[in-house]
């Protein structure tokens, strides 16, 4: 080997051993923040958990318990559903109806169905 040949060799030597040097350190750092991001997780949960479960010890409903979290959280309350009246007056029926038609669901069964049973609500409207 010349001397070239020999410089590009300890070259790459020291290039190949810096690189697994950074690798090293790169795998050390991404082990720490997926440690912490699993600590956040834990605590964050503990959290909701405690603030949820404060609110039956004071007696709350799910739905104010939900409310009291000031809505953080992606489920919606059930009660908040529950409480909306369900109002179904004939042009929705019937809007309904044309949407659901077997006609437009190629006859199948559930759409049969549906289709009845919305033209039975439309007569007891009517």
């Amino acid at each position: 080997m010349n001397d070239d040949q020999e410089r590009g060799q300890g070259y790459r030597d020291g290039f190949a051993a810096g690189k697994r040097e950074l690798d090293a350190v790169f795998c050390q750092e991404m082990a720490k923040l997926a440690a912490e991001r699993r600590d956040m997780q834990m605590r964050a949960e503990a959290e909701r958990k405690a603030a949820y479960n404060d609110g039956y010890a004071v007696g709350f409903t799910e739905g104010e318990r939900a409310a009291r979290l000031g809505g953080k959280f992606k489920s919606a309350p059930r009660e908040a559903a529950e409480r909306r009246e369900a109002r179904l007056d004939e042009h929705r029926a019937r809007q309904l109806l044309q949407l659901c038609h077997p006609d437009k669901h190629g006859g199948s069964r559930a759409a049969t169905e549906v289709s009845q049973w919305l033209n039975a609500v439309l007569k007891e409207m009517r």
